[in-house]
């Protein structure tokens, strides 16, 4: 077996997914997921794969260094801000190399970032294609007390590249206590692509990129969107085995309380996918014709108001947005949450059979009515007028010309 960053032969050896240096400062033993094996182990994760000169002489030395940031900046908890001083080609190269082995670890998808790992080795130069960001974890006010984030953790960051018209390779985000890096790898990374991207992850999550061979960067927790426990709920929601309703989870025969998620929180983890649906295109004999989706089974999130279609002052939803994608004969429709875009209301996998005809209706429809789409229960079908919801359209794509 080869070194998985070398392809050479030699020994090979044990590594740390989390260096030493994370593990020996922890306040108490972590815990981690693997989606490999789906369930928690100990801490103290290693990889096997990685040859004696890789790993305790060339990524060795990364980890010296970033013990060293670890000790000046990041053991702190971040309630203000903090200007961070550093080596960005070495700072990078870590971040990928941690990334690299909890992908490897924890049953992701590691071959997304083998095309980078002469650079992670510093035997190559950067690709343009990487961007780096920073963001910081805030603390959370929980059950009468602050909540620290004190740890450190290696998750993926789900892009909605259809409706942003882009693609990227990965996006993962490291967390060392308060501070996040997120790292993505653009197939076209040209400028339009990178302000795109960017904009994106500062609306969700506050995050700004750390321009390339930057030497400083201020981690500002006012304009943060991501704190310790929302992070954790979303990933509750996004993948509940993660956090089990009961806390409780079995770690080398010993059973463990979860405490990332206040004691009485209720997960909620209701989403609809590709639930049985209708497009319409509906004339309201006033001149004006709308284009909707009636849906048979609908989160109570999406139930916000209960309102006549022929309304003059119709609200536009602040929960949802939908994305409109044409296909050869269907129409897809995806239902967004703002706060969670990798877990939809409604993601219509097989796709919903339109004529051409019909499809140029709706999509005319919702150009002619600012971009918009209303959402109604079943009884719609039946010859009623009642919505539940209206939602802004903020892309919307054929594949083919039609």
């Amino acid at each position: 077996m080869r070194c998985v960053y070398c392809d050479g032969a030699g020994k090979r050896t044990r590594e740390h997914v989390f260096p030493g240096f994370l593990l020996k400062a922890a306040e108490r033993q972590g815990v981690f997921y693997s989606n490999a094996a789906k369930g928690y182990f100990d801490a103290d994760a290693v990889v096997k794969d990685t040859c004696d000169t890789c790993n305790n002489i060339i990524l060795s030395a990364l980890d010296a260094y970033v013990s060293g940031l670890y000790k000046k900046y990041l053991v702190r908890t971040l309630v203000t801000s903090r200007t961070v001083r550093f080596d960005f080609e070495r700072l990078l190269r870590w971040v990928l190399k941690v990334t690299y082995n909890a992908q490897r670890a924890f049953g992701g998808c590691p071959r997304n970032l083998t095309h980078l790992r002469q650079y992670m080795l510093g035997r190559s130069a950067r690709p343009s294609s990487l961007i780096l960001w920073g963001v910081v974890m805030k603390r959370s006010w929980v059950d009468g007390r602050w909540m620290n984030p004190r740890d450190y953790r290696s998750s993926d960051l789900r892009i909605p590249e259809i409706e942003l018209g882009l693609e990227v390779n990965f996006c993962h985000m490291l967390v060392i206590n308060s501070f996040c890096f997120i790292v993505a790898d653009l197939v076209n990374a040209d400028d339009a692509n990178r302000d795109k991207l960017s904009t994106y992850l500062a609306h969700q999550l506050g995050a700004r990129e750390v321009p390339p061979g930057a030497e400083t960067f201020e981690f500002n927790a006012s304009i943060s969107k991501m704190d310790h426990v929302s992070h954790n709920v979303q990933q509750a929601r996004q993948n509940p085995a993660t956090f089990p309703d009961s806390r409780e989870i079995n770690v080398g025969g010993k059973r463990l309380m979860l405490t990332g998620l206040p004691q009485h929180y209720a997960i909620q983890r209701q989403r609809v996918r590709d639930s049985k649906h209708y497009l319409m295109t509906v004339d309201t004999q006033d001149g004006h014709h709308h284009a909707g989706i009636v849906m048979t089974e609908l989160p109570a999130t999406l139930k916000e108001f209960a309102l006549d279609l022929r309304s003059d002052a119709i609200p536009l939803s602040k929960r949802c947005y939908a994305g409109v994608r044409r296909g050869q004969a269907k129409t897809y429709v995806t239902l967004f949450d703002p706060d969670e875009p990798g877990v939809p209301h409604l993601s219509t996998l097989t796709g919903t059979v339109q004529s051409d005809d019909n499809w140029r209706m709706f999509r005319d429809a919702i150009v002619a009515n600012g971009s918009r789409l209303f959402i109604a229960e079943s009884a719609f079908l039946n010859g009623g007028v009642t919505i539940c919801n209206t939602v802004e359209v903020i892309a919307m794509q054929e594949d083919r010309a039609t």
